[in-house]
This record gives C-alpha cells, sequence and structure tokens, in this order.
C-alpha cells in the first residue's frame, strides 16, 4: 500500500482477506478497501501483531467493510430498564449507548495481553460468538482498524477496541439469525441495513 506520505507498506496477513477480495473484485466501488488497507498500514509499526490478528478475525468472522476503511461488527448490549432505544453494556450495565453513540475508553486502559481472552476493553464480536452473550439486543457498529487493540490469541472470535460507533439495532429477526450464524447478508433486510 502507498501510504499518503508516499512510502510503501506491506501488510502482512492478506491472505486472510480473500472473502472481502472477492466481495470487492466484483464491484465498481473498491473505496471501502483501499481505505482499509491505508488505514491498516498506518498502525503496522505500532501494532503489527494486531494487524495480523485483525485480519484473521475478519477472516473467520466475513466482516464487511464500509467505504471509509471501517470494520463492521457486531455487539451484544441489554436495555437499559426497558427503555426504547437505550442500552447498556452487558458487564458493568453501566455504559448507557445508543444508535450513533460513539463509545470510547482511553487506549491505555484497553488490556494488550493477547493471552487474555476476557479482559478490560470494549469488546466488538463476530457473527459466530453472537450466541454466547446474554443481552437482549444485538447492533451493528463501525469500528475504525487504528482503535483495534487486541485480539486474544486463542481465539479470534472477539477484538479488544479502545471504540466504537451504533450504527444500527438488528431486528429481532435479524438478531436470531446471528445468533445461528447465518449471515445477514443473504436476506434483502440484511442488504438494506448494511447499504445504509
Amino acid at each position: 500500500v502507498k501510504t499518503k506520505d508516499g512510502n510503501n507498506k506491506i501488510i502482512p496477513g492478506m491472505e486472510n482477506m480473500k472473502g472481502q477480495m472477492k466481495h470487492f473484485a466484483g464491484k465498481e466501488n473498491k473505496v471501502g478497501l483501499q481505505n482499509f488497507l491505508i488505514r491498516i498500514a498506518k498502525v503496522i509499526e505500532q501494532r503489527s501483531h494486531s494487524v495480523e490478528d485483525l485480519l484473521r478475525f475478519m477472516e473467520r468472522g466475513d466482516l464487511p467493510i464500509a467505504d471509509d476503511g471501517c470494520i463492521i461488527g457486531y455487539k451484544v448490549l441489554r436495555r437499559y430498564h426497558n427503555q426504547d432505544g437505550v442500552y447498556v453494556d452487558c458487564h458493568t450495565k453501566k455504559i448507557q449507548q445508543k444508535v450513533g453513540s460513539r463509545v470510547f475508553v482511553d487506549e491505555k486502559l484497553v488490556d494488550r495481553n493477547r493471552q487474555n481472552e476476557c479482559s478490560n476493553g470494549l469488546h466488538v464480536a463476530r457473527r459466530a460468538y453472537i450466541s454466547s452473550f446474554s443481552g437482549d439486543v444485538c447492533v451493528l457498529v463501525k469500528v475504525a482498524p487504528e482503535n483495534v487493540v487486541t485480539v486474544p490469541h486463542r481465539d479470534a472470535n472477539k477484538v479488544r477496541v479502545s471504540e466504537y460507533h451504533i450504527l444500527a439495532e438488528l431486528p429481532s429477526a435479524m438478531y436470531n439469525r446471528v445468533k445461528q450464524d447465518l449471515d445477514i447478508t443473504n436476506t434483502e433486510e440484511g442488504q438494506i441495513l448494511l447499504a445504509k
């Protein structure tokens, strides 16, 4: 990838992006993939292990890429006192959020130890991992590649991030589909949601 400063960066582990590459191969608009690669190239020197692990996580999760180069993932939350549209995290039940929220923590607070599967930081999961969470709502989130801090080493089912942006709540039928590890891109409703 040629970065904005004119340097070339090699991105290790690109073979793990074959699903996304196949998706973009038939499209005229490849701006999302291009922006993703530029964003990844910026963080290689800071934490190359996260880049390689992130690409493996994306392969396993078959995660879409937005036009700005961010990754679309899943987050399970709980409704806050049954208030429509207000959620809290499943662990502490204190972090209130809603569609449109940008949720973040100081990157220094995110556990970088890849041996720890559950630890400090904000978590975003791939589809197959959703059924193991006890929340009652699933949202689509957008994560900038540079905000992915840690991918647990033994289990690339989730990532610890310093920031995510909530895009949409999945309707019940779509949430049930995701819990069964079925993709949402094969449904008309899912295609419309992802296109937004």
